[in-house]
């Protein structure tokens, strides 16, 4: 916000999901209940898929990117259990950026993790779910798209926090360092 990290008062601004998207749905582990994390989060997209359509799954020991490259190619490939999974998880995607979009205003939305590798099977569904769901002022000036890290976007979220609060005050850090053999 205003070109800084928006953290909020104890460092979870961004915990979106735990924003409930059915006051009626399961508890989450946070206590609230229909988080959208429960809908929408990779660990159930994975638990679903093993569930609901097995068959796509051998033996072998795979990555956990290994094991989501496998559902998002029966996608591709007309499972038609897969690609009802995929328009169920980018609706609730999209519900998420419809919040986002209404308490905040971004002009753009970047969506991570292993997800971003289904991003041509999702955004067209999110893109679709958003503008029905947003007043169209807002949705035209908001930027929906997939990040294009190669790696665990945690770990630049964790850099860009470190980085802003030593460029933030960098005298507090030096400060607090120069007892502890920084000097």
């Amino acid at each position: 916000m205003d070109s800084r990290l928006l953290l909020g008062m104890q460092g979870t601004a961004s915990e979106i999901g735990h924003i409930s998207v059915d006051i009626n749905g399961p508890r989450c582990e946070c206590g609230n209940y229909g988080c959208l994390e429960l809908y929408c989060s990779t660990p159930v997209i994975l638990q679903r898929a093993k569930q609901e359509f097995p068959e796509i799954f051998d033996n072998n020991t795979h990555t956990r990117t290994d094991d989501y490259n496998l559902i998002f190619n029966a996608a591709r490939n007309k499972n038609e259990d897969a690609l009802k999974l995929m328009k169920q998880v980018a609706k609730y995607i999209a519900y998420g950026c419809v919040t986002l979009i209404n308490a905040y205003n971004p002009d753009i939305i970047v969506i991570g993790d292993v997800l971003a590798q289904a991003g041509d099977i999702l955004l067209p569904i999110i893109r679709e779910t958003v503008a029905k769901r947003t007043i169209p002022e807002l949705f035209s000036e908001v930027e929906i798209k997939f990040s294009a890290l190669p790696i665990d976007p945690t770990l630049y979220g964790a850099a860009a926090i470190a980085t802003d609060k030593v460029l933030t005050r960098p005298s507090d850090y030096l400060t607090s360092t120069a007892g502890k053999g920084g000097e």
